[in-house]
């Protein structure tokens, strides 16, 4: 998901007529710092009981990394065009 958003943002940008900012260094470095975050799992303290309700702890915790990762790449991604 991350690589399609750069991918997504690289691709407006070069039908736009910019320059492509996914090949600039610091929104490389911000998408693999995304990569390393999304790559470790999250350390569970107990197990999941069987009266839970909801979806998995760790999808929604990988969702809110994802949306802030991607909010980061908008902001990066304003601040370098100036």
């Amino acid at each position: 998901m991350l690589n399609s958003a750069i991918y997504r943002a690289s691709w407006v940008h070069k039908k736009s007529g910019y320059l492509e900012r996914g090949d600039h260094p610091l929104v490389q470095q911000v998408a693999e710092a995304g990569r390393r975050i999304l790559a470790k799992p999250l350390n569970r303290k107990k197990a999941l009981e069987v009266s839970r309700q909801g979806g998995w702890p760790s999808e929604k915790s990988k969702n809110n990394y994802i949306q802030e990762f991607l909010e980061l790449l908008l902001k990066v991604s304003k601040a370098i065009q100036g």
